[in-house]
């Protein structure tokens, strides 16, 4: 294959924003062996190389207007340039034995995959006009606030309060007063800090062994019984040159040690620090998570072909017209390389550092920072820090990224069917089967730093309940907090919230209703600015003090699929053929996404359906699958 596929333009007439080349190649060989007039050696090799790379428009520093398209489009996604090979060497060798009724197979199949993948995209610094990210944001300086000083302000109409965003928005824009700066920094093991504008080179790494062991015994001429197992042992993914960083702490552990914290009434002001280090081979340090030694896969099936001659039984079965097969395997998902990507790309604290300009400062009044040309960064750029590691994520600044939870493991799934079918005269026959699958172990993306579901010790009340009751009541009086009674959680841990005649139960009730529906924003507030007031734990007794959010994938997800299938089938003869399939099915889980798609969950499917909304009780989410079909029927002919 060798494609060059141009996306489209920023606008008619223009060149394309980005140009993709494909150019992916395989090849297989084979060698089949006669050792004996019983023992036969199959063995295969095979190469597949998916090579995508992508040249985009983003090629140096930039400066966006936001809110206002850029007119090559630079800046926006997919238009930086990347390059990704994904080289995969397969081994196959395949020994089969004939004993009398049995047939013995031995076999292995062995994977070795070499990705080098770059990307610019982090590379440059850039700049942004953005009315949010200066004083008063952006509305100091606008007609009728007491804060407009300029000569001639108070002369001109005042801006309508419904209007000061877009005022601001607008105002900011026109002036290009380039309020946001950043830095994007990238370091090598060692600390050093890389060239801006040099591409992010990484070269992820994995190894893949399977081996199995099967037997197929034909007890009788109708009936075959098979059994066996099979063995896997895949690698955690690393970093070939050492270009690596994992938590120093497990993740999976550090959020049940916060689980049990919360229900003990310990505020999340005492998590434990999280740091970034050196991990992975390259670096003689552990793995992103530890191997997996215990994967073994049993199997086994039957199948029957009944044969009676005469009576019920030989109406029924035709007298070797029907069949009856059935079977229990364990599979074994692979995992690794997308897990290592999107966590190289978005969680790789030390490896890469993304700083601001200072928030809210009175950047209208500063001449360096006006916009003058669209490659031009102002002086305000943050200097990148030196490196070092372990790397230690700031506190109290609002963090929400990604991490990789080292407690996972394999997913597997326990696989069942049943079949009988029957042939009928001129080639018809129909067959019935049940199919089922268990998922166990399964990726689920949860919050590992969601704020706690805090537990008061003098009432035993906890977080999620106090927060329902004060809601509902205060819905229930439309809005009016003064009828709200005291519940004890907010009495007990909010006594400093009473003031102005408020209980402290009414002060909260009265910050929930200020940002409903948004109801985290009104602890957010209360839990790290301490309005009305913190709790008598302190500030950051429900957030964690160096994350607001920290999307991770943990294998903690179970599924079920049921499906019962009917299928009417002719086989082909007097120039014809048909086949009507009917399918009964339902399938579960507890979030439906794939291990590579955003940290934050994939809302196409028209909800949260990759992400738990409530890490602290995960199965409140199981429900029907987003790919869940339960009725399906084809008709071919």
């Amino acid at each position: 294959q060798d494609d060059a596929i141009n996306s489209e333009p920023q606008f008619p007439g223009a060149d394309p924003r980005s140009v993709r080349a494909v150019k992916n190649m395989g090849f297989a060989i084979g060698h089949d062996a006669v050792l004996s007039t019983n023992l036969i050696n199959s063995f295969r090799y095979g190469l597949t190389r998916i090579d995508d790379a992508r040249v985009g428009v983003t090629n140096s520093p930039y400066v966006e207007f936001r809110f206002i398209d850029p007119f090559e489009g630079i800046g926006d996604l997919g238009t930086f340039t990347s390059t990704r090979e994904t080289p995969t060497h397969n081994l196959v060798n395949d020994l089969s034995w004939l004993k009398g009724t049995h047939t013995f197979k031995v076999g292995t199949n062995v994977r070795f995959t070499r990705i080098p993948r770059t990307t610019n995209d982090g590379a440059f610094n850039n700049a942004t006009i953005n009315p949010s990210w200066v004083s008063g944001i952006g509305r100091t300086f606008a007609p009728g606030r007491p804060t407009c000083t300029t000569p001639g302000c108070a002369s001109v109409p005042s801006v309508a309060t419904g209007f000061q965003a877009g005022y601001a928005d607008a105002w900011l824009n026109i002036l290009g007063v380039i309020s946001q700066s950043r830095l994007n920094a990238n370091y090598s093991p060692t600390g050093e800090v890389l060239p801006t504008g040099d591409p992010v080179v990484r070269k992820y790494a994995s190894d893949e062994y399977e081996f199995y062991l099967q037997d197929t015994w034909q007890l009788h001429p109708t009936l075959t019984l098979t059994a066996g197992v099979r063995y896997s042992l895949f690698s955690p993914p690393w970093e070939v040159n050492g270009f690596q960083v994992a938590p120093t702490v497990n993740l999976g552990e550090w959020f049940d040690q916060r689980a049990e914290n919360m229900r003990n009434g310990i505020p999340s002001s005492q998590d434990p620090r999280v740091q970034f280090d050196l991990a992975g081979p390259a670096n003689g340090r552990p793995h992103f998570y530890e191997w997996d030694r215990n994967n073994f896969a049993p199997r086994v099936s039957i199948a029957w072909t009944p044969q009676a001659e005469n009576g019920f039984f030989g109406r029924l079965t035709g007298n070797g017209a029907m069949v009856i097969r059935g079977g229990y395997s364990k599979v074994f998902d692979r995992i690794g390389h997308g897990l290592a990507t999107q966590f190289d790309t978005a969680g790789s604290f030390g490896m890469a550092t993304r700083l601001s300009s200072p928030f809210g400062a009175p950047y209208e009044t500063n001449p360096a920072v006006r916009f003058t040309n669209i490659n031009t960064l102002p002086p305000t750029v943050p200097a990148a820090p030196a490196g070092e590691f372990p790397a230690t994520p700031p506190f109290e600044a609002g963090v929400i990224t990604s991490a990789l939870d080292a407690s996972i493991t394999t997913p597997s799934a326990h696989l069942f069917n049943a079949v009988i079918g029957r042939q009928f005269g001129r080639n018809w026959s129909i067959e019935g089967a049940y199919v089922g699958r268990l998922g166990r172990d399964l990726l689920v993306r949860r919050d590992l730093a969601m704020p706690m579901n805090l537990t008061d010790p003098r009432s035993g009340m906890d977080y999620f309940t106090a927060a329902q009751q004060v809601i509902l009541a205060t819905e229930a009086a439309g809005g009016d907090v003064s009828p709200v009674g005291p519940i004890p959680y907010w009495e007990n841990l909010f006594a400093g919230a009473a003031a102005g005649g408020l209980t402290a139960t009414q002060a909260i009730a009265q910050a929930f209703d200020d940002a409903a529906p948004d109801y985290i924003t009104a602890l957010w507030l209360m839990d790290q600015f301490c309005e009305p007031a913190c709790s008598t734990l302190g500030p950051f007794a429900y957030f964690n003090r160096q994350y607001d959010s920290l999307a991770g994938l943990s294998t903690i997800g179970h599924s079920k699929y049921n499906g019962i299938q009917v299928s009417l089938r002719k086989g082909y003869s007097a120039g014809n053929q048909f086949d009507l399939n009917y399918t009964l099915s339902k399938s579960e889980d507890l979030g439906s996404a794939v291990e590579r798609g955003s940290a934050f969950g994939n809302f196409s499917a028209g909800g949260y359906s990759g992400f738990l909304l409530n890490s602290w009780d995960p199965d409140a989410q199981y429900g029907t699958s987003d790919f869940d079909v339960r009725h399906q029927i084809n008709v071919n002919g």
